[in-house]
């Protein structure tokens, strides 16, 4: 089967793309479970989700940025037995992905008529979505499956010429998507709203729409962006989604179907109206106000759009990009009245020239940055996609134009924060790319028959097959490759957290810390907000009002509360990332406010690990668990055991500990055990404090509580090993019993 085939996929094809979709889901399985991102969004929106779900308020006292249709979501999840937990939200936004990435396929394939175009979409999409693994339960998953689902839907319904659905659906999806971010959900109602208006009979309501829509989009990024319009990654981003907006409007105004009227607007008015008031209906019941939801929903995230931001990284010659595709659309628009055929066919060609661009980006690894390179090459051609080739299909040309125009319209998501906001905005670039090329192969083979003979036509097809095939295995075995390394650990083994796997320091760390908090806190609380500490630990924060960046989205009266209920817990605890702290400080985002100078005054060290604090109020004294003190000896000059290691334990060993690895995996790694390490046992109480006289014990190594181990050894050396080494508690058959750390 080649590029210009138009028959659909006969059995092998479909089997072979079954398989691949099974072996993706699996490699994305496997990465889904191995990341996870120490700033700590995950933990944010679980505990939010998890507050609703018990009974909270939204905004009036669960905090989010957000609006409530990912919370009625998760609601229903919960209802319905999906534990609200890492490995839930991890399951659930793998789903997402998966079925993202196969309708997605699904829309190329059957839309370019191409089993290989499907191949190319399905290892695309997937290889694109691989930032997902660092955003679960994040709402972008929701965005990114309701987008996918405008697409695919669209596609199907308008391509058939069911007008009035395809309008319904938008509507639903617009609602759900302003009910989710309101600045996607806009981006979304702009693309609607475009798609008719430039869709429009002949008359003067379309000579007006046809002025305003291009008007508008060159106005839309220089409104939302003006608060740093300033900075020159802003200014760029401005001027290549305006030229890039523009040219989509005047090559849809100038070539696009014009069968609508007014009234084909309304199923889009209804249905969104329906899908909202049944959003909204859910948090109004459960103890929401509609001031709460105005706040919430519109007012909240209009005041925050810009606390935070993180640039494109836009190429030195973007601009002139951009330019020079607005002069190519502009001299396409003026040589088609003159020489059609030949201006058709040239289209054609940088259509087929684009995908190739697109397919060149999905080979460069990591898959994390498949989508930072699909967003350069992707808006300043989009005019292309839109350009309707001389005797095409007009309702075909009308299902294209809504994918480009939504498109469009997502790119914007990647302001004011590029991150996985690139990914969520700018994936639909993969199948538009891949429909547009297979039709533009079409489309010229039926031009060129004439003209060429007919293998130099098949071996062209032959050469688009391959090149799109090329692309799609080296995106998935690079998929595969990153999922294979990144699953090289060990099970993080936290309440909730199922299969999750971590490289065995940061498990380590992150054990430490839980177990910690377990023992020492009555609140815990953190900063930025980690609340996957709280999930794992099952200490309460100091309130509902919980966010990753509490100390620029919270309000003073917020923040004044957070403080009052930290006051009055002597044993509350605060976890600090210093590393974290001094990212958003070197982006001028330092944590300042009541709430962090309450901290800094207040709170004090009790331990630090990797660049975590472990911070008590000032003059409590805690003993950490799972935090090992390495020591030299007075021996040493007398030949006697010159190390010693004082390592806490604090909970029960599954098995007898039979030996101890301190730092797995390293060149000095040493190995304790009963041939070189003498062992004393001190019962601790479960706060740490010495609970009877040490006793001499026997390898392999039984506690039943907490306790204190006291190592003596004098070879092997461990004067060489890494600072803050993981230690490794290993039973009889090599399996581990429990992890931990030397402190610093």
């Amino acid at each position: 089967m080649n590029g210009a085939d138009s028959v659909r996929p006969r059995w092998p094809a479909t089997l072979l793309l079954a398989g691949a979709s099974a072996v993706l889901t699996t490699l994305a399985a496997s990465a889904m479970f191995a990341v996870f991102m120490f700033y700590d969004d995950e933990g944010y929106v679980l505990i939010s989700y998890r507050n609703f779900a018990e009974g909270g308020a939204l905004y009036g006292e669960i905090f989010s940025q957000y609006g409530p249709f990912p919370f009625v979501v998760h609601w229903l999840l919960h209802l319905a037995g999906l534990p609200l937990s890492h490995a839930g939200g991890r399951a659930f936004t793998l789903c997402l992905w998966v079925l993202v990435s196969l309708g997605l396929a699904a829309l190329a394939g059957r839309a370019a008529r191409s089993g290989t175009a499907g191949a190319f979409t399905l290892a695309g999409a997937f290889s694109c979505l691989f930032v997902m693994t660092s955003e679960p339960s994040h709402p972008g998953g929701l965005i990114v499956a309701l987008v996918a689902t405008a697409a695919v839907g669209g596609w199907f319904l308008l391509s058939r010429g069911q007008t009035g659905y395809g309008s319904a659906l938008a509507g639903a999806v617009t609602a759900a998507l302003l009910l989710t971010k309101i600045n996607v959900g806009l981006f979304a109602a702009v693309a609607t709203f475009a798609w008719h208006a430039l869709h429009l009979r002949e008359g003067r309501l379309r000579r007006a729409a046809i002025a305003v829509v291009p008007a508008g989009c060159a106005l839309l990024p220089l409104l939302l962006m003006r608060a740093k319009i300033s900075e020159p990654w802003v200014a760029t981003f401005a001027w290549v989604w305006g030229t890039a907006a523009v040219t989509v409007a005047m090559t849809i105004a100038t070539h696009g179907a014009r069968d609508l009227t007014p009234r084909s607007a309304a199923p889009a008015l209804v249905s969104g109206f329906v899908v909202a008031a049944a959003i909204l209906a859910v948090p109004l019941i459960r103890g929401s106000s509609p001031a709460d939801l105005l706040e919430g929903i519109v007012l909240g995230p209009l005041r925050n759009s810009v606390k935070f931001s993180h640039p494109v990284s836009w190429p030195p010659a973007m601009d002139w990009y951009a330019g020079v595709t607005l002069a190519m659309c502009v001299a396409a628009l003026i040589l088609r009245r003159h020489r059609p055929g030949a201006t058709d066919t040239a289209v054609a060609i940088l259509r087929i020239a684009y995908a190739a661009g697109i397919a060149l980006c999905l080979l460069r690894p990591p898959p994390l940055l498949v989508s930072f390179n699909l967003f350069i090459p992707t808006l300043p051609a989009l005019w292309l996609l839109a350009w309707r080739l001389e005797g095409g299909d007009p309702r075909t040309d009308s299902a294209r134009n809504w994918i480009v125009l939504l498109l469009l319209g997502q790119c914007l998501h990647a302001y004011p924060v590029a991150g996985s906001q690139v990914a969520w905005g700018c994936v639909l670039a993969i199948p538009a790319a891949a429909i547009g090329a297979w039709e533009a192969a079409r489309w010229l083979r039926a031009k060129w028959n004439a003209r060429f003979a007919p293998r130099t036509i098949r071996l062209a097809g032959s050469a688009l097959a391959l090149g799109a095939f090329v692309s799609a295995w080296v995106a998935g075995w690079n998929l595969g490759r990153e999922s294979i390394r990144r699953s090289d650990g060990v099970s993080l083994g936290l309440p909730g957290t199922g299969p999750m796997r971590q490289p065995v320091d940061s498990a380590a760390l992150l054990r430490v810390l839980t177990l910690n908090a377990t023992a020492h806190a009555d609140l815990l609380f953190s900063e930025p907000g980690m609340f996957s500490f709280n999930l794992w630990s099952g200490a309460p924060t100091p309130g509902p009002a919980n966010v990753t960046h509490w100390f620029s989205l919270l309000g003073e009266g917020r923040q004044r509360e957070i403080i009052r209920r930290l006051e009055g817990s002597p044993r509350a605890v605060v976890i600090t990332d210093q590393l974290h702290v001094e990212f958003l400080r070197n982006r001028g985002f330092a944590p300042a406010g009541p709430l962090h100078d309450f901290i800094t005054r207040e709170f004090e060290p009790a331990f630090r690990a990797a660049d975590m604090e472990f911070r008590v109020r000032r003059g409590r004294s805690i003993r950490p668990f799972l935090l090992a003190d390495l020591l030299e000896r007075a021996e040493s000059t007398q030949g006697g055991e010159r190390h010693l290691i004082r390592l806490p334990l604090l909970l029960r060993t599954g098995e007898p500990v039979a030996a101890i690895e301190l730092a797995p995996g390293h060149p000095a790694s040493v190995q304790l055990n009963g041939q070189n390490t003498r062992v004393e046992i001190t019962p601790l109480s479960p706060r740490g404090d010495p609970a009877g006289p040490a006793v001499e014990a026997r390898w392999p190594i039984v506690t039943s509580g907490p306790a204190l181990l006291s190592l003596y050894f004098s070879s092997p050396d461990p004067t060489r090993l890494p600072r803050e080494a993981t230690l490794l508690l290993k039973n009889a058959a090599g399996g581990e019993e429990a992890l931990a750390r030397l402190a610093p």
